[in-house]
Order: C-alpha cells, then sequence, then structure tokens
C-alpha cells in the first residue's frame, strides 16, 4: 500500500506540505504554529491510506543563532510528537530534498500561483523533502 506522505521543515517559519499516495501536492503551507502544524499532521493520520512524516534535520557547524536554536527544537518536538502517537517518521538531511527540488518548485507554484517561490521557500522544502522520500521509498 502506497501512504501519504508529509514534509516538515522546521524553521521558524515552518514548512508543511501533503503528497498523497497518487503523488499529486494536496497542500503545501507557511506556518508560524508548531501546534498548527502538528493538527494537520494528526488531521492526515485519520486517512485510511497511512502517513509517513518526513522531518528536515538541522545541521550545521560554528555557532548557533536564535533562528537555528529554534530550528532544532522544533525537530526534536515533531520527532517526540510522532513517537508518541504512533506516527511513522524519517529525519532526513537537508540535502536529501535536493533530487526533487525542481519537481517541489512546480507543484506548489503551480497549487499557489499568485505566490512567489520565494514567499513559499519552506513550504517547497517541505513538499521536496516529501516527494523525495516517495521517490526512495516506491511501493510504501
Amino acid at each position: 500500500m502506497t501512504v501519504a506522505v508529509i514534509g516538515v521543515d522546521p524553521g521558524r517559519t515552518i514548512g508543511v506540505s501533503r503528497v498523497r499516495p497518487d503523488g499529486s501536492i494536496d497542500w503545501a503551507l507557511e506556518l508560524d504554529d508548531v501546534q498548527a502544524c502538528w493538527e494537520l499532521i494528526r488531521r492526515a493520520q485519520t486517512h485510511p491510506e497511512g502517513l509517513h512524516v518526513v522531518i528536515e534535520d538541522y545541521s550545521a557547524a560554528g555557532s548557533m543563532n536564535s533562528d537555528a536554536k529554534v530550528t532544532i527544537k522544533r525537530v526534536g518536538a515533531f520527532e517526540e510528537l510522532c513517537r508518541w502517537h504512533g506516527i511513522e517518521y524519517t529525519i532526513a538531511q537537508p540535502q536529501h530534498r535536493l533530487s526533487a527540488g525542481a519537481l517541489a518548485i512546480e507543484a506548489v507554484v503551480t497549487l499557489y500561483p499568485y505566490e512567489s517561490a520565494t514567499s513559499m521557500r519552506n513550504a517547497i522544502a517541505a513538499t521536496a523533502h516529501a516527494l523525495a522520500w516517495r521517490r526512495r521509498n516506491r511501493g510504501r
């Protein structure tokens, strides 16, 4: 059975995107609130096709600014929420989304034609993670 995939780019602005089991993009959003993002994930969990969440990890070298600290905390929060609620998840390195970047840009800009790719960059990153995970895990 193929599952729906939610990609999460958990920075100060959270990008979140749902890819349907058929590979089409259901939605891609930019949110400021962890709870609002989590509610979308929980709602998607109730669909019969199953769900997998892909969370972008944070990797850096050197000193950390406040944005980096927020991102690290949000990665951990989403990871623990998925674990506590029995939702399958993967922590993905930022470079894992690169293989699906162009497809994600096209999909999100088509879905939201009045938004620029720059204003939707976190949603695009989340979409790219979901698409890349599907590509690597065909048949799931």
